[in-house]
């Protein structure tokens, strides 16, 4: 199974953001990919075009307008 890392660029917190996301692949199991901040695609295309199983993110503040919380994601 693999998974999508979606971290937001501005967080303050983000050593602290991916150590949690690294935690909850390898302890559910999944191949962890990092999505691409600077990549014109969208979390959505992204995720599509890997053709992962989930999404994965420390929490859905990290969501916004261009990454809409109706995709499939676990926090």
């Amino acid at each position: 199974m693999e998974a999508l890392a979606w971290l937001d660029p501005t967080s303050p917190t983000s050593e602290w953001d991916e150590a949690q996301i690294r935690r909850l692949a390898r302890r559910l199991g999944y191949v962890l990919h990092w999505a691409d901040a600077g990549s014109v695609l969208g979390l959505v295309e992204q995720a599509a075009g890997l053709g992962v199983d989930v999404v994965l993110l420390p929490s859905s503040a990290h969501l916004d307008a261009q990454n809409p919380e109706s995709t499939d994601v676990v926090c």
